[in-house]
């Protein structure tokens, strides 16, 4: 019998469930109009099937399946396939399932399938590949070792039942994957082999694949490529629910970044065995509401947390969901952690009388729920291919869309009541994360070295908490009044490119109407342009807390707005601060008006300013915990950006800004101002015009003047000498972080077309090359990419490597040693290969775009930028088929190659093992002669090739005044 899969209203693809002989089940999806094609395959076992003795089994196995099969043994060939055609290739390793996935250009769906397929019939799992690839599967591990996520996640597995697969590890390293076996007597080679034997089997698969053929030939396809699949017969892991062996208990950590977290945490009935009703969501939605009567509402008001989070929580299982209450407390908070719970107990206590169950709640959620799914953005074919893949495991066919989108079918009072019997004192588990705790707890995790403390929680407490009865202050929320009700789509005259239709010395007002996507939404951008935004440290800093202090302002009112779609963003940038609304248009204004409203009648309130402040004190401090790649890029835009602030004159400048200060900085900001003003969607010239309207009364009610041309913020990108190599080698902010980054800049040249797309075309080249010869053969570490990227109008090309096992300066000598291979590549390339690479990007380019979300993005992008080249796409499709393989050769000689005309910037990250590189001249290497702001320092050439010498820069400065700027956009 056919199964009639639901999907949205708007939703213009085909579907088709079938089920191969071998017992896969397969939904199809077609899509006349796509340029990506894509496929995930999702197999019924995880980390809680890796034996005990071989912690990571699972998630290494995955790993391996990429190399190589019997039918392509080449290694990597599938990643070199799929990269080289516009695609690209993951997967992940969960609790239950493993999900493999691929994108590529529609029309080598079939060859791609292909070598994917490969994947579940003859991978080759050689045991050379086995030795390397357990590095990047350590690599990978190093890389959390810092992560507060990881590490809490890790340290509740340690709390867990050791009698039920929960407790198990389940990323893997060098030690539960290589030393430990081999001290037992066993080898991991043939274990992994017998894990795939025994678990990849067809029955237990699910696969989803997107193509732009009809479904008769996705059929036709995908039976040809899948029926060699073996299907074992085997059966799923039965997954006893109780992971914990206890409950009742308070656990202190000690984290990793500078915060305070509280959750509490529930063994709740499976939610995915009651996806018609969903009761943990009916829950969510009322105990992590944000408006007037919530718990959230109250405890911000006493000033205990700064955000609250409630629902099915990540540690949730197919035979146990895990509802959690997570909020993040301010310093005010610590002291009354155990008051907050009290105020979660009471509203707990709320929703158990009559009127906390209501039919009346639930319509009103599944109204939304509905909304959302049948007017959703048509998303990317990986993302849905590799949602729907996972959803097979769990929702019949006909509702794996719902499931995926969390729609509701009908209210189940009984359920609901089931998961709420379970939120009891007796039952919680409360995890309390806070820096605060150090010294004071005496238990450390095996795997990570998390500091805790495991404790009962007082009786007192789950007395109180039983009896916990809400007072006033905690309510059901209102009926939502911003539920739009008119979904007609609007007849605009179409425009091939945003118009201004309307601007004055302060506002200049762009239109584009919808002629694509059809839907009744709407996307606004406002840059509202200030000289004192960001002049100073202070200044910036300033400026950030006033939209904080907004924002915090403008919760309670813009849940409602956000749980009826629409939304608003309200941020801080160099330029000054950035308005964003979007979604339905029915109430998009008066969404809008409010967001105005509070702009201009905003007022330091003390108690907030205290509590907004600290806050933003924290993340600048939380900084040093980025991954260090992160850290990586932050310094070479501090290096290669004119104008930008570092986050340590940020800390010093907030220790002294009091409110007063914040209250005069307020007035300056809206001083002076230009709105720069983007609309675009299904909305008509006028409309469009009077939101604008909006923006501008506001300006003029604050006495807003305009910005002097000479006072107008900009964006400059330092000119990289030619001939000099430089380097910034610094310590990584987080002493204890082990991990080294070498991030490799060659930089292009500004605002030309040509020269971009010569950098786009060589990355898009050499990525495959680069990540197999550096990753897959060298095992450098588990981040390795070659890209292109912009600084504002300037092309580059980038090699970003992070390693716990070798130090930045290695990296680099070993990219530098890469670079004549990747010549070579060229040298070799015929003008069939050439044009081939060529075609397969300017496909990538020519994507259709998908939402109205992402189309708006890149038009407002334009128009921030100064560059306004609103057909880009199509611009440097013209340039890119109208390119020679002599330029790419030409363009890698000058700008990669050359010593003596590339412009060459090294920014390494180094870890706490990584002692960097020694400083003066090298006959060997050629002195660099030094600077007032450098010194000279020599790579050393570690496993061949020649020293480097390059420019240290010591002073940064001093640096960026010394050099030339490229010429602004605008």
């Amino acid at each position: 019998m056919a199964v009639d899969i639901v999907k949205p209203t708007s939703d213009k693809l085909s579907y088709r469930f079938v089920e191969l002989h071998n017992g896969i089940k397969v939904v199809l999806v077609s899509d006349p109009e796509t340029d990506k094609s894509a496929a995930a395959l999702d197999v019924r076992v995880g980390s809680f099937s890796d034996p005990e003795n071989i912690s990571g089994l699972a998630h290494f196995t995955e790993h391996m399946l990429f190399y190589n099969s019997e039918k392509y043994p080449i290694e990597d060939e599938y990643n070199k396939f799929v990269s080289e055609r516009g695609g690209s290739t993951n997967a992940f390793t969960a609790a239950e399932d493993t999900n493999y996935h691929f994108n590529v250009n529609w029309e080598h769906l079939a060859d791609a399938l292909d070598r994917f397929a490969q994947f579940f019939i003859c991978p080759l799992i050689s045991a050379d590949g086995v030795d390397r690839e357990i590095h990047a599967v350590d690599s990978e591990h190093r890389k959390n070792l810092n992560s507060d996520a990881w590490r809490g996640m890790q340290l509740w597995k340690h709390l867990a039942n050791p009698n039920h697969p929960f407790h198990k590890f389940s990323t893997g390293s060098l030690e539960t994957l290589q030393e430990e076996p081999r001290k037992q007597g066993i080898n991991v080679h043939d274990a992994m082999k017998r894990f795939y034997e025994e678990h990849y089997s067809a029955n237990l698969m699910r696969l989803v694949v997107y193509g732009r053929e009809d479904l008769d030939s996705l059929e036709e396809l995908v039976r040809s490529k899948f029926s060699g699949v073996k299907d074992a017969r085997r059966s799923a892991l039965d997954v006893e629910p109780d992971m914990f062996s206890d409950s009742g208990f308070l656990v202190r950590v000690v984290p990793e970044r500078e915060s305070s977290i509280l959750e509490l945490s529930w063994d709740v009935p499976p939610q995915c065995k009651s996806y018609r009703s969903l009761p943990c969501n009916y829950l969510s939605h009322l105990l992590g509401h944000e408006g007037h009567g919530s718990c959230f509402h109250l405890l911000k008001e006493r000033k205990w947390v700064s955000s609250l989070l409630a629902g099915e929580g990540s540690l949730s299982i197919s035979s146990r969901s895990i509802f959690t209450v997570r909020v993040e407390l301010t310093d005010e908070g610590f002291d009354h952690v155990l008051d907050i719970a009290t105020v979660v107990f009471q509203y707990i206590n709320l929703l158990r009388r009559p009127e906390g169950v209501a039919q009346s709640i639930f319509d009103e959620m599944k109204a939304l729920a509905e909304m959302n799914f049948n007017l959703s953005d048509k998303q990317n074919p990986s993302t849905i291919a590799t949602g729907l893949a996972s959803a097979l495991q769990i929702f019949p066919p006909e509702h794996a869309l719902l499931g995926m989108y969390n729609v509701p079918l009908e209210f189940d009072a009984a359920a609901i009541r089931g998961v709420l019997d379970c939120l009891t004192p007796q039952r919680v588990r409360i995890m309390w994360s806070s820096k605060r705790h150090a010294g004071t707890v005496t238990q450390s995790e095996p795997i990570y070295g998390t500091q805790f403390q495991k404790e009962p929680i007082p009786q007192g407490y789950l007395e109180l908490w039983e009896a916990a009865k809400p007072g006033e202050e905690l309510f059901l929320p209102e009926p939502n009044p911003f539920i739009p009700s008119n979904f007609d789509i609007v007849e605009a005259d179409p425009l091939e490119a945003p118009e201004v239709i309307a601007s004055d010395d302060m506002y200049k007002l762009w239109y584009m109407p919808d002629k694509v996507f059809k839907t009744p939404k709407v996307y606004m951008y406002t840059q509202l342009v200030s000289p004192v935004a960001y002049g100073t440290p202070e200044q910036a800093v300033s400026t950030r807390l006033w939209v904080k202090l907004l924002n915090d302002y403008l919760s309670a009112l813009t849940y409602p707005a956000e749980l009826a779609g629409l939304y608003y963003s309200l941020s801080n940038s160099p330029s000054g601060v950035q308005l964003v609304v979007h979604g339905y248009n029915d109430r998009l204004r008066v969404l809008l008006q409010k967001v105005l409203q509070h702009i201009e009648g905003f007022e330091v309130k003390r108690d907030r300013f205290a509590v907004c402040k600290e806050q933003l004190a924290r993340e600048y401090a939380n900084m040093c915990y980025d991954q260090p790649y992160q850290r990586a890029m932050y310094n070479t835009a501090m290096i290669c950006e004119a104008r930008r602030w570092h986050v340590d004159e940020y800390k010093a400048a907030i220790a002294g800004i009091e409110a007063e200060d914040l209250d005069r900085h307020g007035t300056a900001l809206v001083a002076k101002l230009f709105a720069e003003v983007f609309v675009m969607g299904n909305i008509t010239r006028e409309d469009a015009a009077a939101h604008a309207e909006d923006v501008t009364a506001a300006m003029r009610r604050m006495g807003s003047r305009p910005v002097p041309a000479c006072q107008m913020p900009d964006t400059r990108i330092v000119e990289l000498p030619k001939g000099i190599p430089l380097l910034s080698s610094k310590m990584g902010p987080n002493p204890e972080n082990e991990n080294s980054v070498a991030l490799i800049t060659f930089q292009g040249e500004a605002g030309d077309m040509r020269s971009s797309c010569c950098a786009q075309l060589l990355a898009h080249v050499g990525k495959a090359s680069a990540f197999h010869q550096l990753r897959t053969i060298e095992q450098l570490g588990y981040i390795v990419f070659m890209i292109h990227q912009m600084d504002s109008t300037v092309a580059n090309v980038r090699f970003i490597l992070q390693s716990s096992s070798h130090t930045a300066g290695y990296m680099q000598s070993r990219v530098m040693a890469f670079l004549p291979s990747l010549e070579e590549a060229l040298s070799n390339m015929d003008e069939k290969a050439f044009r081939e690479q060529v075609e397969e990007l300017v496909k990538a380019k020519l994507e259709k775009p998908k939402r109205l979300s992402s189309e708006a993005g890149r038009m407002w992008k334009e128009i921030t930028a100064g560059t306004r080249v609103f057909d880009r796409p199509q611009r440097e499709a013209e340039v890119l088929r109208g390119l020679q393989i002599a330029d790419l050769r030409s363009f890698f000689k000058s700008h990669i190659k050359s010593s003596t005309d590339r412009r060459l910037l090294s920014v390494h990250v180094r870890g706490k093992n990584d002692p960097g590189e020694p400083e003066g001249g090298d006959p060997a290497a050629g002195a660099m002669p030094g600077a007032s702001w450098g010194r000279p320092v020599v790579l050393r050439a570690e496993g061949g090739g020649s020293p480097e010498a390059m420019l240290r820069i010591t002073d940064e400065a001093a640096f960026k005044r010394s050099q030339a700027l490229y010429p602004s956009a605008k």
